[in-house]
């Protein structure tokens, strides 16, 4: 009896250790739970979430409330934290639903798992009927109410009486309303009203504002605090905002985009002095903090016409205290290499007006042709309108040989203008937008030249869209010559046709005038055109198709070739690449070729 009393004492013993040994490994385990040679970390659900019942755009939006979208696919996820997300679901789509003015919207959802243990969520939305505006109401009041601009502007709310209300849009416009105002120096404008009252029951809004202006205000003096630029030279940065003009938030950022593009400083600090206003006028004090004076940059690239290319580039951003630069490019590649020497000087208006001293040598080689060319231009660089242009002269220098046609040596002394313009839409996948380029030039005197020539080159090119993922864009090249001896024209100032930017499916300047051994000598004109269509098939990739054509010609247009393909867009970081495969149409030159966009890498070292 006592053996076995003792016996039950030491299992008790024995039993109480065991269970004190596993207390701890309980209290000890990371995960926190009991840890073995064959525990495994429980498997992240895997989730589909479908919406049904809206179009896209409005399932667009639901998305991006929905929290079970969002974090279906994060680290972490638990079967216990999916249930919490879908009870939260229906919560999620009716925030997003009234902030398009659905404010009766139903919701049926469902969270499931199948045999495979996946999880599917499933949400099908009635919207109901969606809230219209039946009243809008602005007013002013106070200090300012009786300016006719202001007036104008309240009167043009965009959102009127029968409208569906889109609280994102009301937002948007009470912003608008009040940066307007505040440009025209109004800068304390403010509501001293704003509702939106919604009625779910009857699907109705009433949006009733006042708004009161405040004082106007001017600039007055504009005080730049720096040390490497004169006086009067960077004060010409402000030179278009004259004294008294109503202060804008818009001018003051745009004169800070100026100083900030303009390369001499790294760092813009524009600040209104409120506390010094004598007579509504306002001190804006402008601090800045000079950049480094040497920019470096290296690359490759790779551009089917002139295939494998490397660049170096050095600008020195101050020579002198009245900011005059310089810029020299290196570019070196197997078809056309060139180096590039430029002294610029600005004036005027010191953003966007320069005087520049270019010297620039540059080779290039075509399957027919080729040239050794050195130009010596002085060029007067402005903005007009929203323009970019330049009224020059050069002295061109050219060593040059075409087709069968002799060595030639050509010297020339040309006057001219251009004009650049762009807009393009500021998003990754642009669907709107134009450029253009118009150049005229010619040497008028025989005095000065070997020959004389009068030359029009124009090229635009057109963006429109086509639904929510696809654009058609349309591209245009016109180039007209009138010359008294072809013969000494020099190779860089001919028009040839063929290749990425020209028609795609034939080599570079592959298309043009002849000579009697067949070898392609260029033109005096050029005339070429584009049809594209791209399709956004994922979010950074593209699919185009295409139709080029165009031919570069003498006196007469006889024939123009087409060049027909399809191909791929990439939109990278460092912008897009395009790959085509194009194939000429027109049976006597059976030249197939891919083709693809310049793109380039590189790096920039700042001392």
């Amino acid at each position: 009896m006592t053996g076995q009393i003792n016996k039950q004492k030491y299992l008790l013993k024995e039993h109480f250790c065991s269970i004190l040994f596993t207390l701890l490994c309980l209290l000890y385990s990371p995960a926190g739970y009991t840890q073995t040679a064959e525990s495994v970390e429980p498997a992240r659900p895997v989730v589909e979430v479908k919406i049904s019942g809206l179009d896209k755009e409005l399932t667009e939006q639901v998305q991006e409330y929905l929290e079970i979208k969002k974090y279906a696919a994060l680290a972490g996820l638990t079967e216990q934290r999916l249930q919490q997300l879908h009870s939260r679901a229906t919560q999620n789509i009716k925030q997003a639903m009234r902030a398009w003015g659905f404010y009766n919207s139903q919701v049926q959802g469902q969270l499931q798992k199948n045999q495979q243990g996946q999880w599917l969520a499933s949400y099908h939305i009635i919207p109901g009927k969606r809230v219209r505006v039946t009243q809008v109401n602005v007013q002013l009041s106070g200090e300012g109410r009786d300016n006719r601009q202001i007036q104008a502007i309240s009167a043009q709310f965009a959102i009127h009486k029968g409208d569906f209300l889109d609280q994102e849009q009301y937002e948007d416009e009470k912003y608008r309303l009040l940066s307007r105002i505040g440009n025209l120096g109004y800068t304390d404008a403010q509501f001293i009203k704003k509702q939106l009252l919604i009625d779910p029951h009857s699907n109705r809004a009433q949006i009733f504002l006042v708004i009161e202006p405040g004082p106007q205000y001017f600039f007055g003096a504009f005080r730049f605090h720096q040390t490497i630029l004169n006086k009067d030279f960077v004060q010409g940065f402000a030179s278009r905002i004259e004294p008294g003009t109503p202060l804008s938030q818009e001018d003051l950022l745009k004169l800070q985009q100026a100083l900030v593009k303009s390369g001499y400083f790294s760092l813009v600090d524009i600040k209104p002095e409120f506390a010094e206003v004598q007579e509504q006028k306002v001190p804006v004090d402008i601090n800045l903090t000079p950049a480094k004076r040497h920019k470096l940059s290296f690359g490759l690239g790779y551009d089917t016409d002139i295939e494998l290319n490397t660049t170096f580039r050095w600008q020195n951003r101050l020579l002198n205290s009245y900011g005059h630069y310089s810029d020299v490019l290196l570019k070196l590649s197997d078809k056309k290499s060139s180096l590039r020497g430029t002294w610029w000087m600005p004036v005027g208006q010191p953003g966007t007006d320069k005087i520049g001293i270019t010297s620039k040598f540059e080779t290039e080689k075509t399957d027919d042709t080729s040239r050794d060319t050195f130009d010596l231009e002085t060029a007067w660089v402005f903005k007009w309108q929203d323009w970019h242009s330049k009224l020059f002269t050069e002295y061109k220098f050219e060593h040059f040989e075409s087709g069968v046609q002799p060595e030639t040596t050509t010297r020339l002394i040309s006057i001219g203008g251009r004009m650049e313009g762009m807009f393009i839409e500021n998003k990754p996948y642009p669907q709107k937008g134009w450029s253009a380029y118009a150049e005229l030039r010619g040497a008028p005197n025989l005095i000065w030249s070997d020959t004389r020539y009068l030359r029009l080159h124009l090229k635009s090119r057109r963006l429109f869209p086509v639904g929510e993922k696809g654009r058609f864009i349309l591209r245009g090249e016109i180039g007209l010559a009138n010359v008294d001896d072809f013969e000494l024209y020099p190779n860089s100032l001919r028009f040839f046709a063929g290749g990425d930017q020209s028609v795609r499916g034939y080599n570079w300047k592959s298309l043009g005038p002849k000579d009697k051994t067949g070898q392609v000598v260029g033109g005096k004109n050029v005339l070429s055109g584009s049809l594209e269509y791209n399709y956004q098939i994922q979010e950074k990739w593209l699919a185009a198709v295409f139709l080029d054509t165009g031919n570069a010609y003498n006196s007469r247009l006889d024939k123009l070739y087409y060049g027909a393909g399809f191909g791929a867009r990439w939109l990278s970081p460092i912008g897009m690449i395009r790959t085509d495969l194009g194939w000429p149409v027109n049976e006597d030159n059976k030249q197939t070729r891919l083709g693809s966009m310049v793109f380039y890498l590189g790096f920039e070292v700042n001392l």
